[in-house]
């Protein structure tokens, strides 16, 4: 629109000089999108500005502008209202604007990481979840258009505490799968089954110990095929919205490579990480933040459970550290569908290009 825009005002300098304005006379030149409710796209002032120059009434100024003007390509109508020249917008010109794949630019140096999705691989995506995968391609994409050289990672959190739910519950209810629901949706149908059973405190007291035993299992590496049934049934809905990714971080990869382990050996030295011995936190690794995180109702992050297992804090702590460079050793393969190059989009993908 800023090409046409500037054809236009070109063409208003033209038909201004041929009224006898002599250059050095020509006032300021302007589109301005016209306000809500009054007809055309844009107009401009330009007759008002002239009106002491050539001694005549801005409505008849801007009559013989419109007469003279050489309207561009894209202009469907100029009309006076008011003294003011408003401009239309040929409708078709502004559709075939707006969908115009754009000119990629250059190659830069360097390497963007975007990180997005991440869902917990325990049940169906839900709405939320499909918003936050079109913003993160979208930006994905974005980037890559503007030469930046773009990585995009999908951290999968296989050791947390709603994978581990969803296994037990397959377990505990001893379901086998029809065929007939998509997996993640019948998988999420026994999780939410779960929860309405662990609601009752005493159900709750009965199975947490059983929980926090397939936490333990899936931080040990074990368990994971049941997980990735799971995750390639999201990543097909994933794919359906057209979004692309270059690796998948596994967290039982990070753990497995004594990630955590480093993380929180150099967390340790931090002034602010203590192992209360009485209270709520016994036996838990916790980490003050009330000197950096100000106003918090309960300052105290668990990092280590009192039974051993890692919360989710702690392991993603580990992550940022290894993708600042602070840790080293974890290995990866690169997801085999890749991001295409610049133009390699589908206009007909389900996000935003």
């Amino acid at each position: 629109m800023q090409a046409l825009k500037n054809q236009l005002i070109k063409a208003l300098r033209e038909a201004t000089l041929a009224l006898g304005v002599a250059p050095g006379q020509l006032p300021e030149i302007d589109l301005q999108e016209t306000p809500k409710g009054k007809p055309g796209d844009y107009g401009t002032p330009l007759a008002f500005r002239l009106a002491r120059v050539l001694n005549k009434p801005p409505s008849q100024i801007a009559e013989a502008l419109a007469d003279s003007l050489l309207l561009p390509k894209g202009v469907k109508d100029i009309f006076v209202k008011g003294g003011y020249l408003n401009v239309e917008v040929e409708p078709a010109y502004l559709l075939t604007t707006a969908t115009r794949m754009p000119v990629p630019r250059p190659q830069q140096a360097g390497k963007v990481l975007v990180e997005h999705t991440s869902v917990n691989p325990n049940k169906e995506l839900h709405l939320g979840h499909m918003r936050n995968i079109c913003l993160g391609d979208a930006l994905a994409r974005i980037l890559q258009y503007i030469g930046r050289n773009v990585e995009v990672l999908n951290y999968i959190d296989d050791t947390g505490r709603q994978a581990a739910e969803s296994l037990f519950a397959l377990s505990y209810y001893k379901l086998h799968y029809p065929g007939r629901a998509k997996y993640d949706h019948w998988v999420g149908q026994a999780y939410v089954r779960l929860h309405q059973e662990l609601a009752e405190e005493s159900n709750e007291k009965t199975l947490e110990p059983r929980i926090r035993e397939v936490i333990r299992e899936l931080e040990q590496g074990r368990n994971r095929a049941d997980i990735e049934r799971i995750l390639d049934a999201q990543l097909e809905s994933m794919q359906r919205l057209g979004a692309a990714y270059d690796l998948l971080i596994w967290e039982s990869d990070l753990i497995g490579a004594g990630l955590l382990e480093r993380a929180l050996a150099l967390l340790g030295k931090s002034p602010f990480i203590f192992r209360p011995q009485e209270g709520k936190y016994a036996g838990a690794l916790v980490m003050n933040t009330e000197r950096f995180i100000p106003g918090l109702e309960d300052p105290y992050l668990v990092l280590v459970r009192s039974d051993g297992t890692a919360t989710y804090t702690s392991k993603d702590i580990a992550l940022q550290f290894w993708k600042v460079g602070l840790l080293e050793g974890l290995t990866f393969k690169a997801y085999p569908r890749a991001r295409p190059k610049p133009g390699g989009y589908r206009a007909d993908s389900g996000c935003p290009t």
